[in-house]
């Protein structure tokens, strides 16, 4: 029952958790990465902050070692920032305005992650901000375990921290049951939020 649950829930790819990822260039490229790695691939993720309250991540990446949380950022033009300030300053042709943070926010979908998984550390869990290859920055410096990379550095990243990990695998069928529980919550959510 179990199984025929999880081929029901689970799209035509046995690797892909969610709706179409016909609205963002970058989903597309996940699904086919995650397939060619053997990785599950979740995409908007709505996850509970409080009985009201809900936070979406645009995309899960469930690899061998680590699970990668990411935030897409379509901004086309130069970011200036560091790694703490709450806004960093985008400028776009003749345009400067300040932006949130893509760091910190990501941050705290971690944090929310952890809190519904109840893992008590993130070791094995990497907060990946992903910048359009439009997007012009100097290195911005992270703590271990982040990363703001463009679209076209972020699979290279993901494989080296693979390659590199000090970590055994996570057994493939906790990794369903990870896939499948946030799927789960995160439909139930979005049926909540639609009311």
């Amino acid at each position: 029952l179990i199984v025929l649950l999880i081929l029901k829930i689970k799209s035509k790819d046995k690797h892909y958790y969610g709706k179409n990822p016909k609205n963002r260039k970058l989903d597309k490229k996940i699904k086919k990465y995650a397939r060619d790695r053997d990785f599950l691939f979740l995409t908007d993720v709505f996850l509970p902050v409080d009985n009201n309250k809900a936070i979406l991540i645009d995309d899960i990446i469930l690899g061998n070692k680590y699970i990668y949380v990411i935030s897409q950022k379509h901004w086309d033009g130069y970011i200036k920032g560091f790694e703490y300030d709450t806004k960093w300053l985008l400028t776009a042709k003749i345009r400067t305005v300040y932006v949130d943070n893509p760091l910190i926010g990501n941050r705290y979908k971690v944090q929310t992650l952890m809190k519904f998984l109840k893992e008590k550390n993130d070791e094995n869990i990497v907060n990946i901000v992903s910048l359009s290859n439009k997007t012009k920055f100097n290195s911005i410096q992270t703590q271990p375990l982040e990363n703001v990379v463009k679209m076209k550095h972020l699979f290279k990243l993901i494989d080296d921290y693979e390659k590199n990990s000090p970590f055994n695998d996570i057994k493939e069928e906790e990794l369903e049951r990870i896939a499948l529980q946030l799927h789960e919550e995160s439909i139930r959510i979005s049926k909540t939020q639609m009311r």
